[in-house]
């Protein structure tokens, strides 16, 4: 349709961005007419402006500044853009747009190549090469039965009404969620297809397409694409006001968050006691709530008038910004290094081992047999250790039983015995 050249500008020396269409094409170049006239007329900051304009031999131009940094669509083919960079370009392309929709230019061809980049923050909305003057019958050249658009951004009443101005803030609204998500909502093999989902399919959310995307922007993206002319924004500002307003109510949704964890640390060295049991029931709530796999919460506690010495620990297998605001609620020294939890094993179970022990009977002419403590050994018993003197006045240890000399007992209860008795028993009297 268009040749499009570098060249210089002889008498400022500037390059210069040179629009050529052959008069000999008389549609082409009703066609590059109405984007003169259309451009001429229209003085924004964000808006390509025409340098000069004209006809030469059989060549209609027209000249406009050489924008050296690519296009929109060069951004987002290297994937989403940053939230203050989709907030920054969506409010210059939204300002210029309004400004063409007040003069009655609906631009019908609103997509990222369109928008060329000055610098990393400088747009510019270019290409009005298929505008439709509202206030002039005569400069709006659409043929009846034909499409005009790139389907990917074409609103879906297209197919059976005339553009307005809310089909350009539907094209807006695909490029709002192109530079959030990097893609975009449809797909198809062909341009009709891709045209006639936009007719039959919803968009998705695109924090679904983008889970770093913040869901207050969900609502503001999803109202841009309806279905319905009637219940889309009704101007593009305010669109570009409702995006600014997500991104407030985001903040705002952060700032409660941060707030909350310092309330937890003041709280912390007011009312240590108070601080450790919310966070323990915090802690767990969470853990819950998010299905985590918490195995143990260990050496939580605190004293009166000081903090908590060792803070609040816990071991899981998965993490969330309420569990980690939870793991340290902090002590006077600053955050402790994490400490390993205590190894605890139960001991298996020891069978009980019986001794039989054997009976012995002393010689009838034996008076007063004394068992050493080698034989008591010897029938499977314990030295018992005794608190008074033994028979040989020695003092054998802590035991609590009283004997009297002669007395070789080896009872391991606190009876009392008298002499002659050769109790083998453990706790009974024999």
């Amino acid at each position: 349709m268009s040749d499009i050249y570098l060249a210089c500008d002889t008498h400022s020396d500037q390059e210069v961005a040179l629009k050529l269409v052959s008069m000999n094409n008389e549609e082409y170049c009703q066609r590059f007419q109405q984007e003169v006239r259309a451009t001429a007329s229209l003085s924004h900051g964000h808006i390509l402006p025409a340098l000069d304009h004209g006809e030469f031999d059989c060549w209609c131009y027209l000249v406009m500044p050489y924008v050296s940094s690519g296009t929109l669509r060069d951004l987002t083919e290297a994937g989403p853009l940053s939230l203050d960079e989709t907030g920054t370009y969506l409010h210059q392309i939204s300002s210029a747009l309004h400004y063409a929709h007040q003069h009655g230019i609906i631009h019908r061809d609103i997509k990222p190549s369109n928008i060329l980049m000055r610098n990393r923050d400088f747009a510019y909305l270019a290409d009005f090469g298929l505008v439709k003057n509202t206030r002039s019958v005569a400069e709006s050249l659409t043929e009846t039965g034909f499409l005009i658009g790139t389907a990917a951004y074409m609103a879906p009443e297209l197919a059976e009404e005339d553009a307005t101005y809310l089909s350009d803030i539907y094209s807006l609204g695909i490029i709002l969620f192109q530079m959030l998500t990097g893609d975009v909502p449809f797909h198809g093999s062909t341009p009709i297809g891709t045209f006639m989902q936009h007719l039959s399919k919803q968009p998705s959310r695109p924090s679904q397409v983008n889970p770093h995307l913040p869901v207050e922007l969900d609502a503001v993206v999803l109202r841009a694409l309806a279905k319905e002319p009637a219940r889309r924004y009704q101007s593009a500002l305010a669109l570009d006001q409702a995006y600014q307003e997500a991104l407030a109510a985001y903040a705002r949704r952060c700032a409660d968050s941060q707030r909350t964890t310092q309330r937890f640390g003041v709280l912390l060295h007011k009312r240590p006691r108070s601080a450790a049991a919310a966070a323990v029931a915090l802690a767990a709530m969470a853990t819950l709530s998010l299905g985590a796999s918490a195995h143990v919460f260990y050496d939580a506690y605190a004293t009166s008038g000081s903090t908590i010495s060792n803070s609040i620990v816990q071991h899981t297998n998965s993490s969330s910004p309420i569990l980690d605001q939870a793991l340290y609620m902090g002590n006077s020294l600053g955050k402790p290094e994490l400490p390993k939890p205590p190894v605890t094993s139960t001991p298996p179970p020891v069978a009980p081992v019986t001794t039989a022990v054997p009976v012995i009977t002393p010689p009838a002419s034996v008076a007063n047999p004394v068992t050493s403590h080698a034989s008591s050994k010897a029938h499977g018993h314990e030295k018992v250790k005794k608190n008074g003197p033994d028979h040989h006045g020695r003092d054998n240890g802590n035991g609590a039983e009283k004997h009297n000399s002669n007395d070789p007992g080896n009872g391991n209860g606190p009876e009392k015995h008298n002499g002659g008795d050769y109790g083998y028993g453990h706790g009974g009297k024999n």
